[in-house]
């Protein structure tokens, strides 16, 4: 089965390729990245203790013991760990050899020598790379046949040109960046699709025209999500705020003011009482009389018009106001 994928010249075969991974399982027996010289060396009676070490040895396999983020997937890995899991059950299209070289013929193998020793390499793709008279560079793939997913199906090309899809979506936000490769096609591809929160937010609450989604979906953004996630973002600057030491005197008790006068939002009057720096809204600071969340997402939207995507980039502590918003 064969793939094909054009690229400009400029692109780097190895960072495309070895980043692209097909979930799945593979059908490994004798397909794995192994040594083939150390594995001919093990004699049968150190096979036959290495078995029965296994048998006998209820030690777990610890590949981290913390900062798991919890996503187990090659598409949204967001720690090392997670990472570690997501490639205990997926394959790469290629892979490197002891030095870093792409191997290009996996299905048959390739044999190379680092410091002395012969090591075999094999894998679940050929991959044969042709320079083009325009400048462009051809990378035409060729699976096995024999790749097995957990349930038994088979990996095909559908599978890894759906990762392709995974990772050049706009709506696309985890760690691989192969959107920014000079693949051709690209720009175009990614311009006639758009994210859900970006077509909300353009089309603005008084929006009339529902081409791209339902009036109960903008209804529900702007009355319902939209103020939950704002009221979050301002908390997470709240948060930032106390976490980092910038706490003043008057605001000590109100971490919302508190938030609101570091960022800029508010002013602390003499009287200790607060008043907002865009709408001039005054709060003593007595008992109950302090802004809440939803006060200081106000006083933002009010500050930038209403453009939450500037709003969001500018006054972000750490995290935007689209990750307070649902997946969908």
């Amino acid at each position: 089965m064969k793939l094909r994928n054009k690229f400009l010249a400029m692109a780097l075969a190895g960072a495309m390729v070895v980043s692209t991974a097909a979930c799945g399982n593979q059908n490994t027996s004798d397909t794995d990245n192994t040594d083939a010289t150390t594995t001919e060396e093990n004699t049968a009676e150190e096979t036959q203790g290495a078995d029965e070490t296994t048998k006998t040895n209820d030690t777990p396999l610890v590949i981290a013991a913390d900062d798991f983020s919890e996503k187990f997937s090659e598409f949204f890995a967001a720690s090392v760990p997670d990472l570690n899991v997501a490639d205990r059950t997926a394959v790469y299209l290629l892979d490197n050899d002891r030095a870093g070289e792409i191997i290009y013929n996996g299905i048959e193998g390739e044999t190379k020598t680092w410091n002395g020793t012969d090591y075999t390499y094999n894998g679940i793709a050929d991959c044969a790379v042709t320079e083009n008279e325009d400048g462009t560079v051809d990378y035409e793939f060729t699976l096995r046949d024999d790749v097995l997913f957990s349930d038994g199906e088979k990996l095909t090309a559908d599978d890894v040109i759906f990762s392709y899809y995974v990772y050049c979506d706009p709506s696309y936000d985890g760690g691989i960046s192969v959107y920014s490769l000079p693949i051709k096609g690209i720009e175009a591809y990614r311009s006639g699709s758009d994210t859900l929160f970006n077509l909300l937010v353009a089309a603005g609450e008084d929006n009339t025209d529902f081409t791209f989604f339902t009036e109960e979906q903008q209804k529900t953004f702007w009355e319902t999500d939209l103020p939950a996630a704002g009221a979050q973002f301002a908390q997470s600057i709240a948060d930032f705020c106390i976490a980092n030491g910038y706490v003043m005197d008057e605001t000590a008790e109100f971490d919302i003011a508190n938030g609101m006068a570091n960022w800029g939002f508010a002013n602390v009057n003499e009287d200790g009482s607060l008043t907002t720096a865009i709408t001039g809204t005054e709060y003593t600071l007595q008992g109950d009389d302090a802004p809440a969340a939803a006060d200081f997402w106000n006083e933002m939207m009010v500050a930038y018009e209403g453009d939450i995507v500037t709003l969001s980039d500018t006054e972000a502590a750490e995290s935007s106001v689209a990750d307070y918003l649902s997946d969908d």
